[in-house]
């Protein structure tokens, strides 16, 4: 059950770009803030294959996506959060979704293989550290709120922590028996989550049988468990002049300081001049076309308004696998030989963009297009006949 979108951070990428050109000198810093905005596109990849496949636990689980909480003063991100109907609580980070290659030492470290320099390098983020100290917070979190205490439950700890790669990145394990079941492909997530959360095997003996049973809470008060977690969100702040302590003066108008020689001049009594009819203004040169990075014309329509096919779907009031099948039906989409959707050219057209591969693919749109279309069904059938 689908508690909670990813948030939409296009506006915060808008921002920055608009920083990186009004202050040079801090690109580096500015550079980044939005390097890090860029990865959280992970998340809606991530997201968008759970919704599409959930369907068989969607009764006893709840998710929430791109979770923002305070603690102590401090803000804290959870990527994904998947609660069952045991209390069973898992974190799941998708941070490093299509980074190649990616290898986990012996003691956790993430590293990450460059083609460029030929060796191992340390990952930008080290998430299974990360992960272990968002699940102590998230446990402090929970642990004081309203739901364990008044229900009379104890939590299922530990909180179960992994990290998701894309099923054509390469994964090597220094310790396999320390992180094997802790690092795992996307395809991989539901059938790993079906047989190690949902399902307590008798191996695990008595006590764990009987804790099952005492957790097990009905679906209305798991829905109210996840609210009540959304409703502690807090969307990230466009805060970048104070974070990255940049100038926020205003510039001062020529129309509030009269320059020095207008101050000087102001007592000399003004010189007749004969009138002199004024020069025709020249017409305005055409604005050039923007360019991509190859230096080719952008014909495609503006990335604004760009969002990913999940958020576009609950704007439209349908899941996720209904906009796709619509969008399909509507010649946008197609499957492959593979029954894999990927990009027809009416979809390209309309703005359409993927991402990821093989069954992992994930589809951005122009948010405006993509409403038109659904308010006036008939103007793509038009188009294509």
């Amino acid at each position: 059950m689908l508690i909670k979108h990813p948030d939409d951070h296009s506006h915060h990428a808008e921002v920055l770009h608009g920083l990186m050109e009004s202050y040079p000198g801090q690109a580096d810093e500015i550079h980044r803030e939005l390097l890090q905005v860029q990865l959280r596109e992970s998340i809606h990849m991530f997201a968008e294959l759970l919704e599409m496949q959930m369907d068989p636990l969607d009764e006893n689980v709840v998710i929430l996506h791109d979770l923002r909480l305070e603690h102590e003063g401090r803000f804290v991100e959870f990527d994904h959060l998947l609660i069952n109907r045991n209390l069973q609580i898992t974190l799941v980070d998708s941070v490093l979704v299509g980074c190649g290659s990616l290898r986990i030492t012996a003691t956790g470290d993430s590293l990450i293989w460059s083609e460029e320099n030929n060796r191992w390098l340390t990952a930008y983020r080290q998430p299974l550290q990360e992960l272990e100290e968002k699940a102590q917070i998230l446990g402090q979190i929970l642990d004081a709120g309203w739901w364990p205490k008044r229900m009379g439950i104890r939590l299922a700890h530990p909180i179960e922590t992994c990290l998701v790669l894309d099923d054509h990145d390469r994964i090597v394990l220094d310790d396999p028996d320390a992180y094997a079941s802790r690092v795992i492909k996307m395809g991989d997530f539901l059938p790993w989550y079906s047989k190690q959360r949902m399902k307590t095997p008798i191996t695990q003996g008595a006590k764990a049988l009987m804790q099952r049973a005492v957790n097990r809470v009905d679906l209305n008060s798991l829905e109210r468990i996840g609210f009540d977690l959304a409703d502690r969100h807090h969307a990230a702040p466009l805060d970048y002049y104070e974070r990255l302590g940049l100038d926020q003066v205003a510039p001062i108008s020529p129309d509030d300081h009269p320059a020095p020689e207008e101050e000087e001049m102001a007592d000399i009594p003004a010189i007749e001049t004969p009138a002199v009819e004024p020069e025709p203004e020249p017409e305005p040169e055409p604005k050039p076309h923007p360019k991509t990075a190859a230096g080719k014309k952008n014909t495609a329509p503006a990335d604004e308004d760009r969002q990913p096919s999940s958020r576009i779907a609950a704007a439209l009031k349908l899941k996720t696998p209904e906009f796709l099948a619509e969008m399909e039906s509507r010649g946008l989409l197609k499957k492959n030989q593979k029954d894999q959707l990927e990009l027809t050219p009416a979809g390209r057209k309309l703005g359409g963009k993927v991402k990821g591969r093989g069954g992992n693919r994930s589809f951005s749109w122009p948010k405006a297009a993509v409403e038109a279309l659904f308010q006036n069904p008939e103007s793509e059938q038009e188009k294509q006949t």
